[in-house]
C-alpha cells in the first residue's frame, strides 16, 4: 500500500531533499515552500528518518 508522505525542509533546501529522494529510489517526489512530498510505503517511513540528512 502506499501513501502521501510529507518531509518538512528549511525555505531553500527543499531541492536538495528532493534530490536526497532521488538517490534513494523515490520517484514521485513534489517540491514546494518548505516541504516535499513523496509517494511510498508505510515501511518507507523508517528508511527515510534513517538515510534523509537535511530534511527537518
Amino acid at each position: 500500500m502506499r501513501v502521501d508522505l510529507i518531509a518538512t525542509a528549511l525555505f531553500g533546501v527543499e531541492s536538495v531533499v528532493a534530490r536526497e529522494f532521488r538517490h534513494l529510489g523515490y520517484d514521485e517526489i513534489k517540491t514546494e515552500d518548505g516541504k516535499v512530498t513523496f509517494r511510498a510505503s508505510v515501511s518507507d517511513i523508517c528508511r527515510a528518518n534513517l538515510w534523509l540528512r537535511c530534511a527537518d
